[in-house]
């Protein structure tokens, strides 16, 4: 009988080992989940952040090549002014000198 109450003994106490060791393991395993939590809400908001830069920089290059075909457009019509008058008088003075 002896024997048998010394085994049921050693039984329940890897039992408690067994559940003592899963519970450590499960606050372990809790922590690493925290941890991972918290490492993806900082990816998120640095990746918010680098979007917001990012089209940021795309707004500043769009308004400059804007901003640059705006003054290559006001010189390409100058130009044509200028060759248009330059035509203009021209012909007036060919006709002029007939």
């Amino acid at each position: 009988m002896y024997d048998l109450e010394k085994r049921l003994q050693e039984s329940k106490q890897k039992c408690f080992e067994a559940i003592h060791k899963r519970i450590e393991t499960d606050a372990k395993l809790k922590e690493e989940v925290k941890h991972l939590k918290n490492m993806l809400k900082q990816q998120a908001i640095q990746m918010a952040e680098q979007r917001r830069h990012f089209e940021e920089q795309r707004r500043h290059f769009e308004e400059q090549q804007a901003s640059q075909m705006a003054e290559q457009r006001a010189h390409y019509d100058n130009m044509m002014m200028q060759m248009l008058s330059y035509v203009t008088s021209q012909s007036a003075q060919s006709s002029s000198d007939h």
